[in-house]
């Protein structure tokens, strides 16, 4: 699985009144030294490989283990730089375990020490949910998903919460929309566009900026369904039709929070691939 240089010298032993030397892991006296490596981790490591032979000749399932060993042998074969398929074993058995066995700011902190782009997207994507405020992360958790991601989760939430509080300000413009048979342009100017920004703001811009975030909508699915449900009083049915269907056919314009999110996860990985990570 890996090798290491046969040392020039290792412990004397006296034979014959001559001196000779015994090679690190010929004799149980003289184990194989493996640099700040715990007896613990380094178990966990054999146990996993001989967990993975049996798997693979006997189908064999091998028992639940903590997060821990995992990360043992994770540190192991990364440390030495063992075979990738070694190591990306141990990464697809960590990416089955959820919360609260592994915490997202536990596997940030495992995608910068270890290298594994694939931990990122899920957990930047879990940071950015609207029921997480920035200010909820505890100084222990910023240490561990390091200074440069935290800086760039900051910004990316920042630029949501900004976009967020522009959509909820400011109702989709529907003046330019063709009027129906059923309006005229006076009642469309008085009545249907006054009603449309008002019904957006008192139920859509609101919910948006609901200050309990678990309550608040989210774009876009919260946002269209709750455009769908608004009664519009005094607004003509197919003006109504023309503005809710409007909404749901610019759909992708209440999408920039996800791009924002993407553009973010791109960051860390770039920051990741250098090293700044």
């Amino acid at each position: 699985m890996f090798s290491l240089p046969i040392p020039l010298k290792s412990q004397p032993e006296e034979k014959a009144g001559q001196g000779s030397f015994t090679v690190e892991g010929e004799v149980d006296e003289y184990p194989i030294m493996f640099p700040e490596t715990t007896v613990e981790e380094f178990d966990h490591f054999v146990e996993n490989c001989l967990y993975f032979t049996l798997t693979l000749l006997l189908s064999w399932t091998p028992p639940p283990v903590s997060v821990q060993v995992h990360v043992d042998v994770l540190k192991f074969a990364h440390k030495f730089d063992l075979r990738e398929d070694v190591k990306n074993s141990v990464i697809f058995k960590l990416s089955e375990y959820r919360e609260p066995h592994l915490k997202a700011v536990d596997r940030l902190n495992l995608a910068r020490l270890y290298e594994i782009p694939s931990f990122i997207r899920p957990v930047f994507v879990s940071f950015c949910r609207i029921t997480l405020k920035i200010s909820d992360l505890p100084y222990i958790d910023i240490q561990k998903i390091g200074l440069p991601a935290f800086s760039v989760l900051a910004k990316v939430k920042e630029a949501i919460n900004e976009e967020r509080q522009m959509i909820a300000y400011h109702a989709p413009s529907v003046d330019s929309l063709p009027i129906s048979d059923e309006c005229n342009d006076l009642t469309h100017s008085t009545v249907c566009l006054r009603v449309w920004r008002k019904e957006w703001w008192s139920k859509i811009g609101r919910g948006i900026l609901q200050p309990v975030p678990i309550f608040a909508l989210d774009f876009p699915d919260d946002v269209v369904e709750a455009v769908q449900k608004l009664q519009l009083p005094g607004v003509t049915p197919a003006c109504r039709h023309t503005f809710i269907s409007f909404v749901a056919s610019h759909a992708h314009a209440l999408t920039r929070p996800s791009q924002l999110i993407d553009d973010g996860v791109q960051e860390l990985e770039r920051l990741l691939s250098v090293g700044a990570l």
